[in-house]
């Protein structure tokens, strides 16, 4: 696929196929509804977009592939274990029921974990550790997800497009990193700060934005609306009486990746 191709289909919307099926888009709305809260559901995102260099000291053996299904499955396995061990805990969250859920919700369909093979997707994919890493890929680009390493698309040279595309969007992920870092921080601006900008900016209701974006169309969309923010504020700066060469001046009809910090 090609960065033309590929990019349409991020701002669209579209499902990625995936095996047989389609990795669906979750809307933000559907974050904040998840049956676990939105922050769980950030956490589980995070797990299953993690690296291969930050799961592998805390696997006892090296898998010859996708030592972050491993990980994810040692997880399911334990918390399996613990609820049977201990079925009167009804306040913990489970890693197993919240993955499950997660899943359901980018595949649209029933999620049946099974020991032997993996997650078993609607009864025709098994999701493993022979297409768990293809998997990830989609979910990061869908996404906006952290942790997007240089060879994550280094197979083809179609997928090293889709690398330099997801770069340019590197600003934007930045926030979102540092609104998970620091949630506890009531200083930091987090998701619901910058949607209520976005909506009193564009004049529409949040709950609009919410039942009408997901991640990465609203990433996108509001990083425009930063860069047309400088865009008015730098003419107004020129019209005021500075000299253009001191003046980081670029139009807002450009490519989000030539904005600077």
């Amino acid at each position: 696929m090609n960065t033309i191709d590929l990019e349409h289909m991020l701002l669209y919307g579209n499902p990625f196929p995936f095996e047989s099926l389609f990795v669906h888009n979750i809307k933000l709305s559907e974050m904040v509804n998840f049956k676990y809260g939105y922050s769980y559901i950030n956490s589980i995102m995070n797990i299953f977009s993690l690296s291969d260099a930050e799961v592998l000291p805390y696997l006892s053996i090296c898998p010859e592939k996708s030592p972050v299904f491993y990980f994810i499955y040692n997880r399911v396995i334990s918390d399996i274990q613990l609820s049977l061990e201990n079925d009167d805990d009804e306040e913990r969250i489970s890693f197993y029921d919240a993955s499950i859920e997660y899943l359901k919700l980018l595949f649209k369909t029933d999620i049946i974990f099974d020991e032997k093979y993996g997650f078993i997707v609607g009864n025709k994919v098994v999701l493993n550790e022979n297409n768990f890493d293809e998997f990830k890929k989609i979910i990061k680009l869908q996404y906006c997800l952290n942790n997007v390493s240089e060879n994550d698309f280094s197979d083809n040279p179609a997928n090293e497009m889709a690398r330099k595309l997801i770069e340019k969007r590197n600003k934007c992920r930045e926030k979102i990193n540092q609104m998970k870092k620091n949630s506890d921080n009531e200083n930091q601006i987090g998701l619901s700060d910058l949607i209520s900008i976005f909506s009193e900016e564009k004049s529409v209701s949040p709950r609009y934005i919410y039942d009408n974006y997901d991640l990465y169309q609203f990433n996108d969309q509001f990083g425009r609306l930063k860069i047309m923010d400088e865009y008015h504020v730098n003419i107004q700066v020129l019209l005021a009486g500075a000299k253009k060469e001191g003046v980081n001046y670029r139009h807002w009809i450009t490519k989000q990746q030539k904005q600077k910090d």
